[in-house]
């Protein structure tokens, strides 16, 4: 399903590590390959321990396109790389499905209101600085073969019905298209054009204290702009759910 060689082929990327299975693609990265050079990447069909933000467990069913990918950059703004992650699963999305691929703030990716991709950009600190960060991202490739697990079938959805053959050239496309956000910066529009959640009430906590608010707009820090009662909010991080659903 996923070849290295390919893959380098298709990229500029010199370090690229095909598993089976492993834990989480997340820790093995921070556990193995620390101290390589930037974008270095460990690609798994499947996890056993997924993770995702807040500490959750990210189901991970076989077949799926679980990546980590080794950054080194000046600064730790961890809502940008993640967003810049989520045009580039956005773009592959759509040039492969040709689905209507919508980005939920911060770092989910949905068709047809199911989730298909969640992103997890984790910082390592050497005392103060920054020592590197893993972006890892996680997409419901291909329909897993017993379907999806009970505990998120009303939630995800996947990108396949069955294999394609293009698993390599999806990968591919994501790291393409993250350098090349990643490297000039232009990627805000792109994320805020494409926001599933503008427009939408939703729920929120804050200061442990849950509010419901309409968004209004994404601005460029990407943060969540929403109203309530006509008082303007900024979220630069938190949980959001949709209220109704």
């Amino acid at each position: 399903m996923f070849n290295a060689e390919r893959i380098k082929e298709l990229t500029q990327l010199t370090d690229v590590l095909v598993l089976e299975e492993v834990d989480s693609t997340n820790t093995f990265l921070k556990n193995n390959l620390k101290d390589r050079k930037e974008g270095a990447l460990v690609i798994a069909k499947r996890q056993t321990n997924g993770r995702g933000r807040l500490n959750r467990t990210f189901v991970s069913e076989k077949n799926g396109l679980y990546m980590s990918l080794l950054l080194k950059p000046d600064n730790d703004d961890l809502t940008k790389i993640t967003a810049m992650a989520a045009v580039a699963v956005l773009r592959a999305v759509k040039k492969f499905t040709k689905k209507d691929a919508k980005i939920k703030w911060v770092n989910d990716i949905y068709v047809n209101h199911l989730k298909v991709a969640g992103i997890l950009t984790e910082a390592v600190f050497f005392g103060n600085k920054l020592e590197y960060l893993v972006l890892g991202i996680g997409v419901n490739l291909v329909k897993p073969e017993n379907d999806l697990d009970e505990s998120i079938k009303n939630i995800a959805g996947y990108l396949f019905e069955q294999d394609t053959g293009i698993a390599n050239e999806f990968v591919s496309e994501i790291i393409n298209q993250f350098y090349n956000v990643y490297k000039n910066g232009n990627f805000i529009g792109e994320y805020r054009e494409n926001s599933y959640l503008t427009g939408k009430t939703v729920t929120y906590l804050k200061d442990e204290k849950m509010y419901i608010a309409k968004v209004i707009d994404i601005n460029d820090d990407c943060a969540l702009v929403v109203s309530k009662d006509g008082v303007i909010t900024t979220l630069i991080s938190g949980e959001v759910s949709i209220k109704g659903f």
